[in-house]
């Protein structure tokens, strides 16, 4: 939770420092406000001006929190609780690890781990995603939607090049064929990719 307010003061109170940044992180951690009111929720801190001024500051700044282990899991109702949290983004790669079952994409206990991750935070107001890209990309994060994830992130720019020129030069030597004439020196076309 520590670290947590420590983000919130990054992301949505800068460039608020020392003893008022303190003292308006210790709210976000004690408050059962809505996230929209954190600048309400200080501006007896810092007063109206300052209070409008890092609303207008910070407006385009979100804050996600990373859950990729069991003690994050275990926390996650305090961890999303905080004042200022926007939402959570699952880690899968660690999480699997975390969960024992490493990079087993299709183990029960992976996926019975996201869900329960994806509802908690739903249920706690928030933001959901997870970035996955692995086996059965597609399927699952259709299953995790249906769950109330509400934020899809499929792949990276990088990952989808890499994929597509796979595919493209397997399909480049699949079609190639070497003629089964021979030159002078008697051997085939030869070619590279």
């Amino acid at each position: 939770v520590e670290q947590v307010m420590s983000l919130v003061g990054a992301v949505k109170l800068r460039p608020l420092k020392g003893e008022k940044l303190e003292e308006c992180l210790q709210l976000t951690k004690t408050s059962d406000k809505p996230i929209e009111d954190i600048y309400c929720l200080i501006k007896p801190i810092v007063g109206e001006e300052t209070a409008s001024y890092l609303r207008n500051k910070n407006a385009n700044n979100l804050l996600f929190i990373n859950i990729e282990s069991t003690p994050a899991m275990d926390r996650l109702v305090s961890l999303v609780s905080v004042v200022g949290v926007d939402g959570v983004f699952i880690g899968p790669h660690d999480l699997s690890v975390q969960l024992g079952v490493p990079c087993q994409w299709n183990h029960p206990r992976f996926h019975d781990a996201v869900l329960k991750i994806i509802r908690t935070t739903k249920s706690c107001g928030r933001s959901i995603g997870c970035h996955y890209s692995f086996d059965n990309a597609v399927e699952y994060q259709k299953k995790w939607v249906e769950a109330g994830a509400d934020i899809v992130i499929h792949s990276a720019d990088l990952k989808l090049f890499v994929n597509a020129l796979k595919n493209d030069l397997v399909q480049i030597k699949s079609s190639l064929t070497k003629p089964n004439s021979t030159d002078q020196e008697g051997g085939g076309t030869e070619f590279a990719i």
